[in-house]
């Protein structure tokens, strides 16, 4: 590694920069990198090539491009620009401006339509108020520190920024106290995916846990199915096909079940592929007497919709939450603020999943979930069961 290495970029930088190159090369022979090319490509540059960081795809082809190996990538031309197309950013930041010596304002991070949207000229600068307040009510230096480094990454295109939470635990956990369910606990998983969560919520409650996995893409509704089964989860795991919204009615599904998670976005161009059902968290489950313990979301930028269908769930049964705030620039502080005011008082953490360092998921824990006394002889499931009949009665 070059000692000498430039300095982590601080001045702004935007889709306007990235698009003044004419050429590029996709960091990542994968599908990241395929996403990089196909959103380069409907905007009018040229891709030359892919490059990766495992030698062990260098010298191939991939769809009809060649897979160079970085040095030979540094040698076509000092006017290309190197656009990440992996999970692994900083690490392709690191080698490309550190070892190779590319001038780090040649490397951009992954680019596709989602990821755009926070590069756009001045949304960041618009944003800094609100970085600005969100962070003061972070819970702690480390939340805080992340934060600060996932804003600057933003700010900059640097990925050098990027370094993972410490105190991040699988998927969604975390490091402090009530922050991840516990035995008996209530789950509900908006945006269960194919079950990849499962085996931390079985690691955090010891394998005492209900969970209702709520799964809107048809493909991997069915996986998820298929995995239950597989593993023996039918007396712990129920897979529903819904939608959280902010209303009950059907909606409308996009996606390409060629890509691990689909890409599944709600379709509002009328070009339907799946009509699924979707209902509010609050009629699913509040107005059922399901008392929930602990909520987790990542649902591809509907996450707003579907906390405010639950708002009633949120305010009455108190569950931590933990919910993906990265899918549009806004939702950094949007779903902070909201979480803010319906869990009052709590205490609010930011962390990531394990490979996408420059994601922000938010867990929030109601204070008494954070002192709660384990030895007291009525859980909180109980306690809160018994409080959402007295908020019914007090309604009749």
């Amino acid at each position: 590694m070059n000692v000498n290495a430039p300095l982590l970029l601080s001045s702004a930088r935007s889709l306007n920069e990235l698009l003044q190159f004419d050429h590029y090369v996709a960091v990542g022979a994968n599908s990241g990198g395929d996403q990089v090319r196909a959103w380069l490509t409907a905007h009018g540059k040229s891709v030359l090539a892919f490059t990766d960081l495992s030698e062990n795809s260098h010298g191939t082809c991939r769809n009809g491009l060649n897979v160079l190996s970085p040095s030979e990538c540094t040698r076509l031309s000092d006017s290309i620009a190197f656009v990440i197309g992996t999970v692994r950013q900083k690490e392709a930041a690191d080698l490309l401006i550190g070892h190779f010596g590319v001038d780090p304002a040649r490397v951009f991070p992954f680019v596709n339509p989602m990821f755009a949207a926070h590069y756009r000229a001045g949304i960041q600068q618009r944003m800094t108020p609100h970085h600005e307040r969100i962070r003061a009510r972070l819970s702690d230096a480390q939340s805080r520190a992340y934060f600060d480094r996932v804003t600057a990454f933003y700010r900059t295109l640097d990925s050098r920024h990027l370094t993972a939470q410490p105190k991040r635990i699988g998927q969604y956990g975390y490091d402090a106290p009530g922050a991840n369910p516990s035995a008996d606990a209530m789950i509900v998983d908006v945006g269960a995916f194919t079950g990849d969560t499962f085996p931390d919520f079985l690691t955090a409650t010891g394998g005492k846990c209900r969970i209702y996995a709520l799964e809107a893409f048809p493909p991997n509704f069915q996986r998820l199915g298929d995995r239950i089964a597989q593993d023996g989860l039918q007396d712990v795991a129920f897979p529903m096909l819904v939608a959280a919204s902010a209303k009950k009615g059907t909606i409308h599904m996009l996606g390409d079940e060629a890509i691990a998670d689909g890409c599944a976005r709600i379709d509002t161009a009328g070009g339907q592929t799946y009509s699924v059902p979707c209902d509010t968290l609050d009629s699913l489950f509040f107005e059922k007497g399901i008392a929930v313990d602990y909520l987790k979301m990542d649902i591809e930028g509907a996450e707003m919709e579907a906390l405010a269908g639950g708002r009633d769930m949120l305010r009455r049964s108190r569950p931590v939450v933990a919910v993906a705030a990265y899918h549009k620039p806004e939702h950094l502080a949007e779903i902070a603020d909201f979480l803010s005011e319906n869990l009052a008082p709590c205490r609010l953490y930011a962390a990531h999943d394990p490979a996408w360092v420059f994601h922000i998921h938010y867990i929030a824990v109601p204070h008494e979930r954070t002192i709660w006394d384990r030895q007291s002889s009525l859980t909180i499931p109980g306690y809160l069961a018994s409080k959402i009949e007295g908020e019914k009665a007090r309604c009749r």
